[in-house]
């Protein structure tokens, strides 16, 4: 059995009097002395206590008996922290990322721990390896790097260099040595405790290859605890000369790269390096259950842990997507380098377009008569209240504050109240300039670097307008597909656009009462070209496909129909719908009429 895994360790010293002591007992007190009801004291200690112990040299044994006991409590302060990124508006705050941040590289070095445990327990073992315990520490490195990434997905940040690189010298390693088959028990995993490394790799390549930076918060956890279930339904392969190919997806062991499509990856690799995932058996398992099983709703809840492992059959239907055939881009790409408009979300994108032709030449005199119906604020909004603490250089109080800022003052709410109630209808909503770093037939990909006031999501609607050539362009409509963020670049989008034009209309109920008022609605037109009917935006609930509505648009009034969900995100929904014509109460026939009448029926009888 080969002496190392090829990554490289540090040489560490070995430890002075005053180091922490990782025998058993010290241990234990320790763990047990931790102030758990303080998650961000508990954190910083945990995570200073790894970066110690790895850069000291133990026996692997005492090592690896170390790193399980504080495994738990690691488990423990992650998921804590996680609330402070996960179900929050992007872009993150400057705290929330340093959250993240600390997340993450506790992972990493729990995964560390993990690896040189691996090298110390190959260099010191002559003739004999406990083969049990290795196969335990290279998937527990396998793991917790694979919750680096799972984080990374979370934030909507690029994960760590030569993270890929590491997960693959694990997995190469486990190959050569028959180690892949071999179960081993893990209390953290949600449904399925025991698994293997092959399982475990084959978890982290598909969530992977479900395109992590599409899905909503929220999601990405969802889908790798339902993996668990699903990773035996995958197979990887070893590409052989003059053999058939199996699956869509494959990597290079030899490289930094994440999988992909297999004719990416068959152009550069060596048959001997090159491994293959088959998917097929996996895609027909949720076709199965997207047929068979009632859907749980129309878009995943983001921010709240389920204990159940169903997704929506939305979700579901895009994870098909991702991992059966990938589709070809219908329409190829175009630099651009022009700056555009964005407005974020349905309520701003209505006040937006409804400005704008309140505004326009042609309905000058009509918007004198009368004002905006849709211009209050939702009476569900309150104003923002920033820290009042803003010096805060300790990331680990950002968890779980240790004391009561000394400035700290009751809030008051009527001044709350009153800044909700004055605020002027021009800051109502707000549009930012964006950068175009492509475009294509069927969308855009966005940038921007400086600080956004705009909270963004994947699942969000948007509307675009573009300047230029003496063209005043309309206001287009979008929704956000997939979305990263860097300190370096800001937030960078992928938005598909619906519609070029929209107009700001209003439903409701279909019922007489006064009190009921309309909401804001979008309405985007027929695009025959493309086959695409007339269709309205909504708020993702209440509304549902049969409902009986009224709408309201340029002052007139009609009743419709929502016929057709075309797609809820959870952050808006689109219906088709069809116009109801009035009913009108038919004149009823004078007598003789009825008496003809009658009689052509009693002639056709006889």
């Amino acid at each position: 059995m080969s002496k190392s895994l090829g990554l490289e360790v540090a040489d560490r010293p070995k430890p002075t009097k005053g180091a922490f002591n990782i025998r058993p007992k010290k241990v234990e007190k320790w763990l047990a002395d931790l102030p758990k009801a303080n998650v961000g004291e508990t954190a910083k200690l945990v995570y200073h206590t790894l970066v110690e112990t790895n850069r000291l040299k133990y026996a692997y044994k005492e090592r690896a008996r170390f790193l399980e006991e504080v495994r738990p409590t690691t488990q423990f302060v992650t998921t804590a922290m996680r609330k402070h990124f996960v179900g929050t508006n992007f872009p993150l705050p400057k705290k929330n990322q340093k959250v993240a941040a600390a997340t993450r590289e506790i992972y990493s070095q729990l995964a560390t721990g993990y690896i040189i445990c691996v090298e110390d327990l190959l260099a010191s073992s002559v003739l004999f390896t406990d083969k049990k315990l290795l196969v335990t520490l290279l998937h527990r490195a396998m793991t917790c790097l694979g919750r680096v990434l799972l984080t990374s997905y979370q934030i909507y940040s690029p994960y760590p260099e030569n993270i890929w690189s590491k997960i693959y010298k694990l997995y190469a390693y486990a190959e050569e040595h028959k180690l892949l088959k071999t179960e081993v028990h893990d209390n953290q995993r949600v449904f399925i405790k025991k698994s293997t490394i092959s399982e475990e790799f084959s978890r982290i390549l598909l969530l992977s290859l479900a395109s992590p930076y599409r899905l909503r918060q929220g999601e990405v956890h969802k889908v790798h605890n339902t993996l668990e279930r699903w990773t035996i339904k995958s197979q990887l392969f070893r590409i052989k000369q003059d053999e058939v190919v199996h699956g869509y997806f494959a990597i290079n062991l030899k490289t930094d790269n994440p999988p992909r499509n297999i004719a990416l990856v068959n152009r550069d690799c060596n048959p001997a390096d090159c491994r293959t995932l088959d998917t097929e058996v996996l895609a027909d398992s949720i076709r199965d259950e997207i047929q068979n099983t009632q859907d749980c709703g129309q878009s995943t809840i983001t921010g709240i842990e389920m204990s159940t492992p169903e997704l929506s059959h939305d979700l579901l239907r895009r994870l098909l997507t991702a991992w059966a055939v990938i589709a070809k881009r219908n329409f190829p790409r175009t630099d651009k380098h022009e700056r555009v408009l964005v407005a974020i979300g349905l309520s701003a994108s209505h006040q937006i377009i409804c400005d704008t032709a309140r505004r326009s030449p042609k309905n000058k005199n009509r918007s004198k008569d009368k004002g905006n119906p849709f211009s209050g604020k939702s009476r569900y909004e309150a104003a923002e209240v920033s820290s009042v603490n803003t010096n805060q250089p300790d990331v680990w109080n950002l968890v779980y504050p240790s004391e009561i800022p000394k400035s700290y003052t009751p809030l008051d709410e009527n001044k709350i109240s009153k800044a909700v109630h004055e605020a002027d209808d021009d800051k109502l909503y707000h549009a930012e300039s964006w950068a175009i770093l492509n475009e294509s037939a069927s969308g855009y990909c966005i940038q921007h670097k400086e600080k956004t006031e705009t909270s963004v999501q994947v699942g969000e609607l948007l509307s675009v307008r573009r300047s230029g050539d003496g063209h005043i362009w309309k206001w287009g409509v979008g929704v956000i597909r997939w979305m990263k963020y860097s300190d370096k670049d800001g937030i960078t989008l992928g938005v598909e656009m619906l519609t070029p034009d929209a107009a700001a209309v209003g439903i409701k109920a279909a019922i007489d009462d006064a009190d009921v008022e309309y909401q804001r609605t979008l309405m985007l037109p027929e695009i025959t070209a493309i086959n695409q009917p007339g269709t309205i935006i909504t708020t993702p609930v209440p509304f549902r496909v049969g409902n009986q509505l009224k709408l309201k648009i340029v002052g007139k009034e009609m009743s419709i129909k929502l016929s057709k969900l075309v797609q809820n995100t959870g952050l808006f929904a689109q219906f088709t719908y069809d116009v109801q014509k009035p009913e009108h109460s038919e004149p009823e026939k004078e007598d003789w009429d009825r008496e003809t009448e009658f009689s052509n029926d009693v002639w056709s009888i006889i």
